[in-house]
């Protein structure tokens, strides 16, 4: 499933609402991480104060004794909605505990892969390029990095460095082709105009709905966001996401697994037939190994579906957390 890191500039583009708007809409088991160093604003804001914040982040980096990642993650995190499998990874309580999470950023990362492995979306919420304690490792392992603006002219200038930046810190280890733009709303200038002056492709277009963001950045009139064309437009988006990464995966041959399941009964084994002296056994094929994701896996039910034209995307295989802390020598 896929792995989208959503960043921002300067200013509040939405970045957060939109992660949070997306796991609230995504189909199947997801996983919303809130590693914005400036800490968490989905805890006072859409829970408004009534989660248990002993659970999260900081948690899970200074008391984790579990060898499996991917258990001791979902174990800190909260329920978002238990039906449909909705998960949250809280963020800090306060912007002075992020340099604490510094040297954790690599192995909550492989976590994260271990619950891609199994089946979960996980949507990552990084909080500004420009903060320190920035959760670089994170983008190592993603298949998408959006940089999300708001589709005015003021918004597109101050995102054009950040972008610019983030660009040369992910060409350095190959994943250019990851760095995607999200836009909201628009003004004189459309989205395809602000995704040509940032020399970015767009990835991600949500339109302006001050009213029903609000239940998604104060916790506000909750029983009319499922029904709301925003939240429409979120599940559009989390199919198109879904479709792109899918895309990029065949090309690389790290096509999606499903969740795991149930281990089918044995069958009796049956007698082998020796060979017949007339009829010379066929020598055996080669076989290609597939790619092994880091998690528990399970093959799939029937053959990865082909797309139906040539894919003109060439996306290197994802290189890693530790590989994109040492390489990116962060942004400059």
């Amino acid at each position: 499933m896929p792995i989208v890191v959503l960043t921002t500039a300067a200013g509040a583009p939405g970045a957060t609402t939109t992660a949070l708007g997306l796991a609230l809409t995504w189909s199947g088991p997801t996983l919303l991480v809130e590693a914005d160093p400036a800490g968490s604003s989905i805890a006072s804001g859409y829970f408004r104060g009534s989660v248990d914040h002993s659970y999260g982040l900081l948690n899970l980096a200074l008391g984790r004794t579990q060898t499996d990642l991917a258990q001791a993650i979902l174990d800190e995190s909260r329920v978002l909605d238990e039906e449909a499998d909705r998960r949250i990874l809280l963020g800090l309580a306060e912007p002075a505990q992020a340099s604490a999470l510094t040297s954790w950023w690599e192995p909550i990362a492989e976590g994260l892969l271990q619950l891609d492995a199994a089946g979960y979306t996980v949507l990552i919420d990084a909080g500004r390029l420009t903060q320190g304690s920035y959760p670089m490792p994170l983008l190592g392992v993603a298949d998408l990095v959006l940089v999300m603006c708001r589709g005015t002219l003021s918004s597109a200038v101050r995102t054009q460095p950040i972008a610019a930046a983030l660009h040369d810190v992910l060409e350095r280890t190959g994943r250019a082709e990851q760095l995607g733009l999200g836009v909201i709303g628009q003004s004189d200038y459309g989205p395809q105009e602000i995704a040509k002056a940032l020399r970015l492709p767009l990835v991600l277009r949500l339109p302006e709905d001050q009213q029903n963001a609000r239940v998604l950045s104060d916790g506000v009139n909750e029983r009319k966001f499922s029904t709301s064309a925003l939240a429409k437009a979120y599940r559009a988006a989390s199919m198109e996401l879904t479709s792109t990464v899918a895309r990029r995966r065949q090309v690389v041959g790290l096509e999606d697994t499903p969740p795991p399941q149930p281990a089918q009964p044995r069958q009796p084994a049956q007698p082998r037939q020796p060979a017949q002296a007339d009829q010379p056994v066929a020598p055996a094929q080669p076989v290609r190994p597939a790619h092994q994701p880091s998690g528990p896996t399970h093959q799939p039910s029937g053959p990865a579906h082909q797309p139906s034209g040539p894919v003109h995307e060439q996306t290197p295989p994802r290189p890693g957390p530790q590989r994109m802390a040492e390489e990116s020598g962060g942004p400059r």
